[in-house]
């Protein structure tokens, strides 16, 4: 994990607009290790446990496909608001700052809706509709019931 935070802000400050592949790969370092990490901690004793399993992060976790499926092109159409020149005109720190919060809350926004209107009642079809092994095999308790019994008769009597 310390190699990777190290390598990624080493590859920022020396290599500066062309440090993707190795920034991106010291990036991957870090939040490997990080996982790591996770993976061992405790979550009821450990502050890193603790910290990432707080209910606002399980929530955006929860959300974060919608977020990934929709992020781009909302954020293609905040930038042409925010590039159109009408906010801030002399202050592109402002602008850039504006810009930034607005994809954050945008993005989360609309990961919300695809949630609750979309997703959850898609994945709530799923007590309906039961898995192909589950639906074609049968279980213990199905076969013990007596409507699910061959019936074997004795022709010679």
């Amino acid at each position: 994990m310390f190699v990777g935070t190290a390598g990624t802000l080493l590859a920022r400050i020396v290599m500066h607009r062309n440090s993707s592949v190795v920034g991106y790969t010291f990036l991957g370092l870090l939040y490997t290790g990080l996982i790591g990490l996770l993976l061992v901690s405790d979550i009821r004793s450990s502050l890193l446990g603790r910290s990432f399993s707080a209910r606002w992060l399980r929530y955006m976790g929860r959300i974060s496909y919608g977020i990934y499926l929709l992020h781009y092109p909302l954020f293609i159409f905040w930038a042409r608001f925010i590039n159109s020149g009408k906010l801030f005109p002399s202050n592109p720190v402002a602008r850039n700052l504006l810009a930034f919060g607005g994809q954050i809350l945008i993005a989360t926004v609309a990961g919300s809706i695809s949630w609750y209107f979309f997703e959850e009642p898609i994945l709530r079809l799923k007590e309906r509709f039961p898995s192909g092994s589950a639906m074609h095999s049968r279980t213990e308790a199905e076969e013990s019931k007596p409507w699910n019994r061959a019936v074997v008769t004795d022709s010679r009597a």
